[in-house]
């Protein structure tokens, strides 16, 4: 009996020293602003130590993300590491899911740690350029200065430029 004992006091005093390795979360890996277009896929970087291993959850505008862990449907994922990876943008002239200021919790029983700010802003199609307008030369077609800025952009861009154009 008195070896049951000793038994249990050796379990209990090991259960302490692992639970005074214990330690409460911290970010590691904040996420940064992201500005994407619409339809791409992004991440939102988030790492988080402690231990137990924190679990992590993600918050835009002060609202829990959904991500696949709650629907599998969804078009964003949490990773293994804890970042926040967008399949594809979602940003319409009504709705705008994605677009916003995103914050990672990181918990365990010990406490949570928030991470820094991170915006996503969805790329606007026609940013200003310039606030002159373009004259084509020879032709006086007037060219906005909104110009979509991407592929497609820096080819026009590209392509205009090398038709002697005139500002």
């Amino acid at each position: 009996m008195h070896a049951e004992g000793n038994d249990l006091q050796q379990s209990v005093a090991k259960g302490s020293r692992l639970r005074q390795e214990d330690f409460p979360p911290r970010i590691v890996e904040h996420p940064s602003d992201v500005i994407v277009s619409k339809g791409e896929p992004t991440t939102l970087n988030c790492k988080a130590e402690g231990r137990p291993t924190p679990t992590i959850e993600w918050y835009k505008d002060g609202e829990r993300v959904e991500t696949d862990k709650d629907d599998p449907r969804s078009h964003r994922m949490l990773l293994p590491s804890g970042s926040l990876f967008f399949l594809r943008i979602v940003h319409g002239r009504r709705s705008k899911p994605d677009e916003g200021s995103y914050v990672c919790v990181a918990r365990n029983y010990l406490g949570e740690a928030v991470s820094r700010n991170a915006s996503l802003e969805v790329a606007s199609r026609f940013p200003v350029i310039n606030s002159k307008p373009y004259v084509l030369a020879h032709s006086g077609i007037l060219v906005s200065p909104m110009l979509v800025f991407n592929i497609i952009q820096v080819n026009l861009i590209h392509m205009l430029s090398a038709t002697s154009l005139v500002v």
